[in-house]
């Protein structure tokens, strides 16, 4: 990852955008991003007990649109003829569910996605992973302001939602919303003090702000609980943006 700008007493503002584009993520726990993304692993939060076999998405398993119905994901078809509409059960289970409309995102899918994290929203209201993950896809379209407002319904239902709080400081940020986002990552850092995507976006902030020695000081703690957790291409892109600092203060 190269970094053309100068870093002198404030950082400039490229740094900040490309290295948010590392530290978003979809989530917490299983699924991603780093501009808010389905991948970190706490973000999906199935029922309890729930441990689902995936059911990968079949490109060929015919047309029609998803539509979600209590606990299944159904594929309808309107019958040119005579008009009715005919459902094919695809998975049941508010985990499988999740799983298949996130296997579609990270297939670039993302009508088919947005349109089951929509039925999920509506199915199972008082679950946050269906708006973060809604959130994800908005941002990914460039619709930043339906991103913030879906990130903050999944932390009305969950305040203790770090992911959710780290991807709304993201779009914040790149809203120009630096202060706000702030303290979303100061938050998702009281919830989650290892959280290493919150601690590079906090890092990155303070940087801006001119404040080095404490942005320093959270890339370099991120970077180390990066490397702990074996995300050694993210560790790899703090240490180039440490670098980068060290090379243009000398």
């Amino acid at each position: 990852m190269k970094i053309n700008h100068s870093v002198s007493k404030r950082l400039t503002q490229p740094l900040i955008w490309m290295a948010f584009c590392i530290s978003a993520g979809w989530g917490a726990s299983a699924l991603m991003l780093a501009q808010p993304s389905f991948a970190q692993a706490d973000s999906l939060r199935l029922q309890p007990g729930a441990s689902p076999r995936r059911t990968q998405p079949n490109s060929s398993a015919g047309a029609g649109d998803f539509e979600v119905k209590e606990d299944k994901l159904q594929r309808c078809v309107v019958n040119a003829t005579d008009n009715k509409k005919k459902c094919t059960d695809v998975v049941s289970g508010y985990g499988q569910i999740v799983s298949y409309g996130t296997d579609l995102y990270s297939q670039g899918n993302m009508t088919d996605a947005e349109r089951i994290f929509r039925g999920l929203i509506t199915a199972f209201p008082k679950e946050p992973t269906p708006y973060l993950r809604l959130g994800i896809i908005l941002e990914r379209q460039g619709d930043g302001e339906g991103a913030i407002e879906q990130y903050r319904k999944a932390i009305e239902i969950n305040p203790k939602h770090a992911v959710a709080r780290n991807s709304l400081g993201v779009t914040l940020a790149k809203q120009g919303q630096l202060s706000e986002a702030i303290d979303q990552w100061n938050e998702a850092l009281k919830i989650n003090a290892e959280y290493a995507d919150a601690l590079t976006n906090l890092g990155l902030a303070f940087l801006q702000q001119g404040k080095k020695d404490e942005g320093v000081a959270n890339l370099k703690k991120a970077q180390e609980l990066f490397i702990k957790r074996r995300e050694f291409a993210k560790a790899k892109q703090v240490e180039q943006i440490l670098q980068q600092i060290d090379s243009r203060a000398t």
